[in-house]
């Protein structure tokens, strides 16, 4: 379906004059490394390590880079300056011990690496919760936000 232009600058007009505007699309929330799993609270130690991994070009500067389960849940953050490349850019999630007698202590680590050994990374641990109730689908991953 085509919108002729002067249909097209008149629903925009009248979108601004009642004060509808709407965020563009481009609206930069960063780049998202995720995944949807399912993780216990109390996983045994020597579960199997969990990876996500994709290509991505990342201009020249500032970024905040983000670990985080269930989205809200940001584990660690830190301030980086990458140099601008293409990246490979690798998360993993695995169980390396325990908090208590029960409780999984979970490790997240996250990295780049570009050419000419362009590289750096984020490691955190940290764990679900102490019942059974903090096991169930989390969306766990990473986050990079140029500043």
């Amino acid at each position: 379906m085509r919108i002729r232009p002067k249909l097209l600058t008149a629903i925009t007009l009248l979108a601004t004059t009642f004060g509808f505007t709407a965020v563009p699309a481009y609206a930069d929330d960063g780049a998202y490394l995720t995944q949807n799993q399912y993780l216990a609270y109390d996983a045994p130690v020597g579960s199997p390590q969990s990876c996500i991994q994709r290509t991505i070009y990342l201009a020249d500067g500032d970024y905040l880079w983000t670990i985080f389960v269930g989205r809200l849940d940001e584990w660690k953050s830190r301030t980086i300056y990458l140099r601008a490349d293409t990246y490979i850019w690798t998360t993993c999630i695995q169980v390396v011990g325990k908090v208590s007698r029960e409780v999984a202590r979970y490790e997240e680590t996250t990295w780049v690496r570009g050419s000419a050994k362009n590289e750096a990374n984020v490691t955190t641990t940290n764990y679900l919760g102490t019942t059974k109730a903090a096991s169930h689908d989390y969306n766990w991953g990473s986050r990079l936000l140029k500043l």
